[in-house]
C-alpha cells in the first residue's frame, strides 16, 4: 500500500476484531498520550482536540480518526447535522495507524511529511501527507493552536494524484 518508506514511523496496531473492547482501550490510550497528555506541536503551534465527547465518554475526535462515515451525512446534506449525526464504521486502516499520527504532525513539513495550506472550507486547513499520499492527516488552525481534524489511507490511485495535484498548487514551505 505504501510507496515511501515508512520505517521512522512507529509500528502499527494491528486490528484485533476478537478482542474488540481492550483493542480499542490501548488505542483510546495512545491517543490520549500522544494528543491530551503531551500534544504534539506542528508550525511552532500545539495540535490538540476538542472537549467533544462521544456517549462513551471518550472524545468524539478519537473515534472520528479511527473511523470512517457510512455516507449517511452526505445523503442527508440539505439537513444541518451535527458533528457527530452521521454513523461512523471502524476502518481497520485507520485504527492501525492511529501510532503514526503524532510523529507525522511532528515531522512536518519534510522531506517525508509533506505539507499544503486549503482555506477552501471557511477555516484554513493543513494536510500532511506521507511522500507517496497514500496516507493523510488533517489539521485545523484555530489562532494559537491547531485542531486534529482527522486521518485516513489513500488507496486508489486517482485519488492519490488529486492530493499530489492539491499539493503541488497550495504547497507551503
Amino acid at each position: 500500500m505504501h510507496d515511501c518508506d515508512v520505517s521512522w514511523l512507529p509500528q502499527m496496531m494491528p486490528v484485533d476484531f476478537t478482542n474488540w473492547g481492550p483493542y480499542v482501550d490501548a488505542l483510546y490510550a495512545k491517543f490520549t498520550a500522544d494528543f491530551i497528555s503531551n500534544a504534539p506541536f506542528f508550525r511552532g503551534k500545539r495540535v490538540g482536540v476538542d472537549n467533544m465527547r462521544a456517549p462513551d465518554g471518550k472524545h468524539a475526535r478519537f473515534w472520528h480518526v479511527i473511523s470512517e462515515d457510512d455516507g449517511t451525512r452526505r445523503q442527508n446534506r440539505s439537513k444541518a447535522a451535527a458533528p457527530g449525526d452521521e454513523e461512523r464504521n471502524p476502518d481497520p486502516r485507520r485504527c492501525e495507524r492511529l501510532p503514526w499520527l503524532r510523529p507525522m504532525i511532528a515531522d512536518g513539513p519534510s522531506a517525508r511529511v509533506l505539507t499544503w495550506k486549503d482555506s477552501t472550507r471557511g477555516e484554513t486547513r493543513w494536510g500532511l501527507s506521507l511522500s507517496d499520499f497514500s496516507f493523510v492527516v488533517v489539521v485545523a488552525e484555530r489562532g494559537r493552536w491547531f485542531h486534529l481534524v482527522t486521518a485516513f489511507c489513500v488507496e486508489q490511485p486517482r485519488r492519490r494524484e488529486k492530493f499530489r495535484d492539491h499539493y503541488a498548487q497550495f504547497h507551503v514551505p
